[in-house]
């Protein structure tokens, strides 16, 4: 605390005043000026260095320029923190996007694969069917030219003359060459 305060505050207590008042009051003024020794006249306006004393100014110039200087750096130290996690964030969010685009090419590359494992998967089926379907045909060729002959060498029964013609009905897929003959001789087997 300054002397000016001090007495300013004594003056409000001893006359049973507040602060302000006594601020106010030319009787606190003359009082202080008598004991501190300000010899100013009271008529003429008179500026607070002057009336509480040099000694009793907070802070000199200097000190107010390193204050200034001081509060200048811890400006621009926190300008750099700011500046600084705003970067930070920068990259968490271009980290998380770079995430995000893995994740994306990941779901995507496996996607793919299974796609291309069913395809292959599917190829792998085709190629099974078209060889159990040439099997198939191999077989009903092998029945068919076994039917053939016994036609040919006239040892067709009626029996198993029926039994061509529900071979035939069933496979209309029959190879051409065998089904010609083998329609032929059915149709105009006599028993």
């Amino acid at each position: 605390m300054t002397n000016w305060t001090d007495y300013v505050k004594s003056f409000a207590k001893a006359n049973n005043t507040t602060y302000g008042c006594a601020l106010s009051d030319p009787a606190c003024s003359a009082g202080y000026r008598k004991k501190f020794g300000n010899k100013k006249p009271l008529g003429k306006k008179i500026s607070e260095k002057e009336m509480m004393g040099q000694e009793d100014i907070a802070s000199t110039t200097r000190e107010l320029t390193d204050a200034k200087a001081r509060a200048a750096a811890r400006m621009a130290k926190a300008r750099e923190e700011k500046a600084e996690k705003k970067r930070l964030n920068k990259e968490k969010k271009r980290m998380k996007e770079i995430a995000k685009e893995n994740e994306s090419y990941r779901l995507v590359n496996e996607s793919m694969r299974k796609i291309a494992e069913k395809e292959d998967l599917a190829r792998k089926q085709a190629k099974i069917d078209a060889f159990n379907r040439v099997e198939e045909r191999y077989a009903q060729g092998d029945i068919a030219k076994k039917y053939i002959s016994l036609y040919k060498e006239k040892k067709m029964t009626s029996k198993k003359h029926k039994e061509v013609g529900e071979f035939i009905k069933a496979n209309p897929q029959l190879d051409r060459i065998y089904s010609k003959d083998l329609k032929n001789l059915y149709e105009n087997y006599r028993t």
